[in-house]
């Protein structure tokens, strides 16, 4: 075997090969565990991805939907008039349907009323 050979079996193996089976995993594994997708639409992907493995998930991973949900916890919650309104009937719903203790009743009306 030539060093020309060599190289060229290599190239192949490492820049073709192994980013196609890479995104052929990474598209099931996808299929798999992602929660939004039922489970006729997810049978479906997963023939189109193992009948077509490279254009089968590389169709998957444009057409699938966006998961990324925004986290902001260290954002100050601002509450509108509205929304305390609308909290403080529900839980007083609760507390009337014996849901809440009187004590976490007046606990929910305090954190509404004067939030800190």
């Amino acid at each position: 075997m030539n060093i020309s050979h060599i190289f060229w079996q290599s190239f192949w193996i490492l820049l073709v090969w192994v980013p196609l089976v890479l995104l052929w995993a990474i598209a099931l594994f996808d299929i798999f565990f992602r929660n939004t997708v039922p489970g006729i639409k997810k049978l479906g992907w997963v023939v189109l991805v193992l009948v077509i493995p490279y254009v089968g998930a590389v169709i998957y991973l444009l057409r699938r939907e966006s998961s990324r949900v925004e986290h902001h916890d260290d954002a100050p919650v601002r509450s509108t008039p509205e929304a305390a309104v609308d909290a403080l009937q529900r839980a007083s719903a609760l507390h009337d349907a014996g849901k809440l203790s009187d004590t976490e009743f007046a606990e929910v009306k305090r954190s509404l009323v004067h939030p800190s």
